[in-house]
């Protein structure tokens, strides 16, 4: 029985590490956990929007544990691939960055991406082709501060138009 419960605690803790991986991408339909020891993830661009980028992003934070009120920011970039360098022809776009206030409450924070995409297309990017992600990293905002316990569980991004 106790080996059951150590492997069933084992399998849920699992699914959190490999959405909190910062050098692997997850599925765009994907929760992400980002906390102060892993505070970065990846998410891959759906096909859909690198077609016809959508201008309007949308970050649903779905849950936050942060007991101690620790004030942080989230910051998202767009990375892309150069297809004939892969790692060494990597680039990182800042799409933007929101502060989350208050501290301990979830909430939808939206974000402009339509300059973002204009600017990986004037680097080459051929966005129905080229493998481009969506990169959230988790900053304190008093960087001399040191962390304290923090857990953001991001729902599945939603991509959209200006008019909706």
């Amino acid at each position: 029985m106790w080996l059951n419960l150590l492997l069933a605690s084992c399998m849920c803790c699992l699914h959190v590490m490999q959405t909190a991986a910062p050098g692997k991408a997850v599925e765009s339909s994907s929760d992400v956990t980002l906390t102060e020891i892993q505070p970065a993830a990846r998410i891959q661009l759906p096909a859909a929007i690198r077609a016809a980028p959508a201008p309007i992003l949308e970050i649903p934070l779905v849950r936050i544990s942060n007991p101690q009120e620790m004030s942080f920011s989230i910051f998202v970039s767009l990375e892309w691939s150069r297809p004939a360098q892969r790692a060494a022809g990597k680039e990182k776009i800042l799409l933007g960055n929101f502060t989350v206030y208050p501290p301990d409450r979830p909430g939808n924070y939206i974000l402009r991406a339509s300059t973002t995409f204009e600017k990986l297309k004037a680097l080459g990017a051929d966005l129905g082709r080229d493998q481009i992600v969506v990169a959230l990293e988790m900053k304190r905002t008093n960087p001399n501060q040191p962390w304290s316990p923090v857990e953001v569980e991001i729902g599945p991004l939603r991509w959209r138009s200006d008019n909706s």
